[in-house]
């Protein structure tokens, strides 16, 4: 991204690893070291952050106090979960995409229930393995492809499998009888 101009009108990304090592004190210290040299704090995942001022009273190139925004992974503390500068929407994706899943996997499984109008034991049996597999596979493959290529390997793994279940849907007749 920064050898293609940057982000957002040029501005360089940098990753900063800054490891409260278990410390509450580090955490605080940790926050006040990002107030002065980031604009945002993405992927919070501190166990102790129950003094969030030097985060909410960040102030900007103008010395407005605007605050650091946050978008945390993990919230452990209630002033860190309450605060008004945090995001949890990494949380809340992971929730929706979760019961999505569990909601399109119990539809599937009365699906096929009701489509097998003999032996429906060895359809569920195939489904089951299908999902099972597809499942293995999908834990395993990103892995590999961020080892390999980072996330660029990842997203490329994910649009292979969107890809391919494309063509398995159209290949199926979408799914009408």
């Amino acid at each position: 991204m920064n050898a293609n101009g940057g982000l957002a009108g040029g501005r360089k990304v940098q990753v900063d690893f800054i490891d409260s090592k278990l410390s509450a004190d580090e955490a605080r210290n940790a926050l006040v070291r990002a107030c002065q040299e980031d604009f945002a704090i993405v992927g919070t995942t501190s166990l102790f952050m129950n003094n969030i001022e030097p985060m909410t009273t960040c102030v900007d190139q103008a010395g407005k106090a605007t605050g650091l925004p946050d978008v945390p992974v993990l919230q452990t503390e209630i002033a860190h979960q309450c605060s008004p500068i945090s995001f949890a929407v990494i949380v809340v994706g992971l929730a929706l995409v979760a019961t999505a899943m569990f909601a399109g996997y119990t539809a599937t499984q009365l699906g096929v229930g009701a489509a097998a109008h003999a032996d429906r034991g060895t359809a569920m049996a195939l489904y089951f393995s299908a999902y099972y597999g597809a499942g293995a596979l999908g834990a395993y493959v990103p892995g590999l492809a961020w080892e390999a290529w980072g996330w660029r390997g990842v997203v490329a793994a994910g649009l292979c499998a969107l890809a391919t279940a494309t063509v398995a849907l159209a290949l199926a007749g979408g799914g009408q009888r």
